[in-house]
C-alpha cells in the first residue's frame, strides 16, 4: 500500500510538471505539492505511534526501490540520470515536508493525539467484545495453528 501511495502521488506529480522539483533554500515544504503526501502520511503514521526515524528509514528503502527499477530498465544514461535526479528531488522534499510537519507539534501535542489515537482504538476493541460476547452462539477463533486466540462466553459454556 506504501508504495501504492508514493507512485500514486509522484505520477500525480509527473503529469503536472515533468520538470525536476527544484528546491531552494526558502521553499515552504509543508505547502510543497510533492510534500503534500508526505505531510499526510506523516500525520497517520505519527498517530500511530511510528517514529520519525523509523518513517524516514522506510522512505529511504522505498526511495532505494524506485532507483533500484531505474538502474534496471533499459534506459539510455541519460535517462536513468534524469529519472535518478527526478527521484531523489521527490523524495528530498517529501521527506522535508514530513519533517517539518513532524518538528512542527510541540510534545504536548503529540501526546494528546497519541492519546486520540488510543481512545479510538480502545473504543473499537470494546466493540468489538460487545458484539463477540454478546452473539448467542458459540464462537472460538483460532490461528492458522489451530491454537484459540478468542472464545466467547456462550463457547465456554458449551465446550467447557
Amino acid at each position: 500500500m506504501s508504495i501504492a501511495g508514493l507512485s500514486k502521488a509522484l505520477v500525480k506529480v509527473i503529469e503536472k510538471n515533468d520538470a525536476i522539483p527544484e528546491m531552494g533554500p526558502d521553499d515552504d515544504f509543508t505547502k510543497s505539492e510533492v510534500a503534500e503526501f508526505g505531510i499526510i502520511e506523516a500525520q497517520k503514521h505519527r498517530s500511530r505511534g511510528v517514529t520519525l526515524g523509523m518513517f524516514l528509514s522506510f522512505m529511504k528503502y522505498y526511495q532505494q526501490a524506485y532507483e533500484d527499477l531505474i538502474y534496471e530498465s533499459n534506459f539510455s544514461v541519460e535517462e536513468k540520470r534524469y529519472c535518478s535526479l527526478y527521484i531523489k528531488r521527490y523524495f528530498d522534499q517529501l521527506e522535508l515536508g514530513f519533517a517539518l510537519e513532524w518538528s512542527g507539534l510541540s510534545e504536548k501535542q503529540k501526546l494528546e493525539e497519541l492519546q486520540k489515537s488510543n481512545r479510538v482504538i480502545t473504543n473499537e476493541k470494546n466493540k468489538y467484545l460487545t458484539v463477540f460476547e454478546s452473539i448467542y452462539d458459540p464462537i472460538i477463533l483460532v490461528d492458522k495453528n489451530n491454537n484459540i486466540e478468542n472464545i466467547n462466553y456462550k463457547a465456554v459454556e458449551v465446550f467447557f
